[in-house]
């Protein structure tokens, strides 16, 4: 499945490939666990209760997330880049409380800034005319296949991934706390299988 890489705002597909492995590795026990299970074992005053996940949802069945759609964040915020200043975009993320903000032109994708993009710009009073924002970014469409999504994510050392339509309007952002999220509340994920 080809990403799009919007490169000052003229798109790039690029194919990245990343192979999924098959199967599980068998876990074995460690002597830590093989002796608390022989204390709980032993002791026949005490019942074992089994581990229970406090934060799993028990309420809902999590079903199998396949596509960048089922797990994008939607609407997304962004910013404009005509007359943008690291002050409007800091004043944006404090608001909503995000992290990354994607940046348009002309209601396309264009770039996308990070907190500590902001930050950084603002300690050193980088002028709006020059590069206070990334111009290169990995973008990928609704139909993208989440294992894809997620590894690229994670070998390109991105924080979030906008989500983009045919004509390279935003429409969804897929950031790590998306996928922290799912997991978290969900435990263990079908999607990964």
């Amino acid at each position: 499945m080809p990403f799009i890489i919007i490169d000052h705002g003229h798109p790039a597909i690029a194919n990245y490939q990343h192979n999924i492995p098959k199967g599980t590795v068998s876990v074995t026990k460690s002597a830590a666990a093989k002796n608390v299970s022989k204390h709980t074992l032993s002791n026949k005053n005490q019942a074992a209760a089994p581990f229970e996940n406090p934060y799993i949802n028990k309420s809902f069945s999590p079903h199998r997330i396949y596509l960048a759609k089922e797990l994008m964040s939607k609407p997304v915020i962004f910013l404009d880049s005509q007359n943008a200043t690291p002050e409007q975009a800091w004043e944006l993320m404090q608001r909503h409380h995000i992290k990354h903000l994607p940046v348009t032109q002309n209601k396309k994708l264009f770039g996308i800034i990070s907190v500590g993009d902001v930050l950084h710009s603002l300690a050193f009073k980088v002028a709006p005319k020059e590069n206070w924002f990334v111009k290169k970014v990995y973008a990928a469409t609704e139909d993208t296949d989440i294992h894809q999504l997620t590894h690229t994510m994670f070998d390109q050392h991105i924080g979030s991934m906008p989500i983009i339509n045919d004509k390279q309007a935003l429409i969804g952002l897929v950031t790590r706390s998306d996928i922290l999220k799912l997991i978290s509340r969900y435990g263990p994920m079908e999607f990964w299988a």
